[in-house]
């Protein structure tokens, strides 16, 4: 996949945000490393980004949303 990034949800949890619960994502971002294709399997290989089931915003890996262009 050269050119591209890939990216898989993997889990669907709850989260407490704004005191009520939300459904969202985890989504693993992997990173390539030296212009290679990193792999999602290895540990380190990327980040933990969340979004929100209902309204699809993205969190990035400290929580803070992300900004959309």
């Amino acid at each position: 996949m050269s050119n591209s990034l890939r990216i898989e949800a993997f889990t669907l949890k709850a989260v407490e945000r704004e005191h009520a619960w939300q459904p969202e994502w985890l989504v693993s971002v992997p990173m390539p490393q030296g212009g290679q294709e990193a792999d999602p399997m290895a540990p380190d290989s990327g980040d933990t980004w969340r979004v929100d089931a209902v309204s699809g915003q993205v969190y990035d890996g400290t929580g803070v949303p992300a900004k959309t262009e």
